[in-house]
């Protein structure tokens, strides 16, 4: 069984990330911003879950998606260029973020 959830990890973690690279490779800001809406949406479907799914879901695939530090060097690079396009970049980030992670929670409960 602890094999199985050993690949699952790291074929999940895997196919994570290259979605990643490719979405903000080919789609720059909105692929970031795209990536992690999914990933927080994907992140509220799993609150009820528990055990090993949780794991290799959660912290394997979906934080392999997400990318926070895809989000701060699109700020920083922004905050360079307009301010206020800046700062919306990171509100919409957050905020849809929260937003489509309580959507993921109410779908499921």
């Amino acid at each position: 069984m602890a094999y199985i959830i050993i690949t699952s990890f790291v074929a999940l973690v895997s196919a994570a990330a290259i979605l990643r690279w490719y979405a903000t490779r080919y789609f720059g800001l909105a692929g970031t911003l795209l990536i992690n809406l999914v990933g927080s949406f994907a992140l509220g479907l799993l609150t009820n879950t528990g055990g090993s799914s949780a794991v290799v879901l959660g912290t394997g695939a979906l934080g392999s998606l997400t990318t926070i530090s895809g989000l701060a060097l699109h700020f920083d690079e922004l905050l360079e260029e307009n301010k206020k396009r800046a700062v919306g970049y990171l509100t919409l980030s957050l905020l849809g973020g929260i937003t489509a992670a309580l959507l993921g929670i109410k779908l499921v409960t």
